[in-house]
Parts: C-alpha cells; structure tokens; sequence
C-alpha cells in the first residue's frame, strides 16, 4: 500500500508536466503492472465518442496490432455486469483466451492472438470511471495460471480509483492548457502560441539548416460582410476559412488565427513553386465555391503574402514584415480589379 500511495503520488504529479496523452496513459499502465508482482502484460482501454473501447496503452503486445483493436461493451468482461455497482467491482478471469474467443468478434480476436495476447492465462480487469460515467479498463495480465490473490485485485482497485481522480485532474489541466493555446473560434492556435513556438521552430531551423515559408493571410471585403449580414455570420466566414486551412495544409504546419480576420501560417519543407501553388489552389476553391450560411450564398476571397526563411529575411520581425508588405501589395491588386 505504501508503494501504491507513491506511485499514485507521482502519476498525479506527472499530470502537470506530460503534454502528450499517450505519455500519461503509457506511465499509468507501467505503474500498475510494476504494483502486482505476478504481472506480466497489461492494457488501458478507453471509452471513445463512438462508445468503442480503444487500446490506449500496452505493454507486453505488439502495440500496433493492438491499436486495431475496437471493442464493444458486450465482448469485455463486465458484458454480464450491468449495474454501476457491479461494474466498479474488478474481475479475475481464468482461461482468459477462451473467454476472449466466445465474446470477441473474429475480427478482433484474430488481432489479439497477431499482437501476441494468447499466452496469458489470468487476467484482473478494472473499470476506470470518471465523474460517475464510465471511461475505459485497465487490464493487468499474467502468464500464470491463479496468478492473483485478492490482495491483488484489492490493491489494484485501489490503483484505479485513484488514477480515475489523476486523469479528471489530467482532463482539466488539457482544457486549461487548450484554451490558453487555441482561438476559442476556431481551434487554430491563438496569436500568443504561435509567437511561442515560432522562437522554438526558428531555433531548430537554424540547428538543422532548414527552411520555411511564412505566410500571412487576411480576407477580402471583411468588413462589408460583417456590416452587411452581421457579426454571427461574419464569424461563420471566419470558421470557414479557418477549416479550409486545416484541410489544405499539413498536420505538421503550424497554422494560427493572428487577430480579427488575419491568419498566419508556417509552412515546412516546401519549396516557393510548391507553396504558392498550394496556395493559389485554395484561393481559388474558396472564391469559385460559395458556402450556404443561414440561407446566404456567401464567396470568401483572401490576399495572401509569402516570405521565404532564410532567403527573404533571417530575423523573425523582418520576415513577418516582408509577408505583410506582399499581403498588401496582393489586396491592392485584388481591389484595383
């Protein structure tokens, strides 16, 4: 018990400081097979918006494999535990590859045994809840057969209620963390954030001798819009296009709302040629496919300004400075036609 209190001690401290969920999953399934001493492999299974189990951590399986692994409440061990009482009661399971063979689907058996999973033959399984709902399982596997005494299963319900309080601590401290990053409006990075990472991007750059494009993207007309059909959905438009950036460039770039109806974006590994073809395509999608929003068939047109680090400028003012003057430069031309 003294080394549960510790080990539970240091997963609600590491909450503060893991960015990456699967980090965190990762510590609390090695912390709670390293607790029982006749444990070999295990699995956190978490409950997903399709009310699918998911494989979120493993240890002793091919985690690939594993990953594939989608279940349903009914092919688990609490598929016969149907109250809330019921379910926070863990289970020891015997034969546990016949049990796995009867409830599973082919489908996810035959994934199982590829990820090396039919060699265990006692399993403890442990319903995780948060905030009174129901969020995934925590198995601890053995190799042995009657390989876990009640103490055992005592001491790993004592782990789990403790690491549900640890992951609601971890869920508000993301939220928290989400906010302060991100444009409430349109998920993308907020202004602040992106300056932030800007320093660390240019630092490894230079590390590396690298190079990025840095673009500045601000809507045309703007203002009509919002004076003519009003703030709701001047916001629509500026979803939108937030979304149509998501969806044109990488997951790897960084892509932020800078202010208003000002974007800005880094780009990485792309030469001139294919960056400002990227680009020119969006542009051209958005103002040849007009978007319904509340019955108003709406075109959403953008001036954009390209700099090229480190060819355009090595400080990060100055590049930005660049991008803005080509910005303007575009707008002019898209007024003056």
């Amino acid at each position: 018990m003294r080394k549960a209190k510790d080990v539970i001690l240091d997963i609600s401290n590491s909450a503060i400081k893991m960015d990456n969920p699967e980090n965190f999953f990762d510590y609390i399934l090695e912390n709670g097979i390293n607790l029982i001493e006749s444990a070999n492999k295990g699995s956190l299974l978490v409950l997903n918006d399709e009310n699918m189990l998911e494989v979120k951590s493993s240890k002793g399986y091919d985690k690939k494999v594993l990953s594939n692994i989608k279940l349903k409440f009914k092919e688990t061990y609490f598929k016969d535990k149907l109250g809330k009482s019921q379910i926070k009661v863990p289970m020891r399971i015997e034969n546990i590859s016949e049990f796995n063979k009867d409830s599973m689907s082919k489908e996810n058996y035959e994934l199982l045994k590829k990820a090396g999973g039919l060699d265990i033959k006692t399993t403890i399984s442990c319903s995780i809840i948060v905030d009174e709902k129901f969020y995934g399982l925590l198995n601890i596997d053995s190799h042995s057969k009657d390989a876990f005494n009640q103490d055992d299963i005592f001491l790993i319900r004592y782990f789990s209620i403790e690491i549900e309080n640890a992951i609601k601590n971890y869920q508000l401290i993301r939220e928290k963390l989400y906010l302060s990053r991100h444009d409430k409006l349109t998920g993308l990075y907020n202004r602040h954030y992106f300056k932030e990472r800007l320093v660390d991007i240019l630092d490894k750059t230079d590390r590396y001798n690298q190079d990025f494009s840095l673009v500045v993207f601000d809507l045309n007309n703007f203002k009509n819009i919002n004076d003519t059909y009003g703030h709701s959905i001047g916001d629509e438009i500026i979803k939108a296009f937030a979304n149509k950036l998501k969806n044109t460039f990488r997951k790897s770039d960084l892509i932020a709302r800078y202010g208003g109806d000002e974007f800005i974006g880094i780009f990485f590994e792309t030469d001139k040629e294919n960056i400002e073809k990227r680009i020119s395509q969006m542009a051209f999608e958005l103002e040849t496919e007009p978007i319904n929003i509340e019955n108003n068939k709406l075109k959403i047109s953008t001036s954009y300004g390209v700099a090229y680090y480190p060819s355009d400028a090595k400080d990060l003012e100055e590049l930005f400075k660049v991008a803005d003057k080509r910005m303007y430069e575009f707008k002019e031309k898209f007024k003056n036609n």
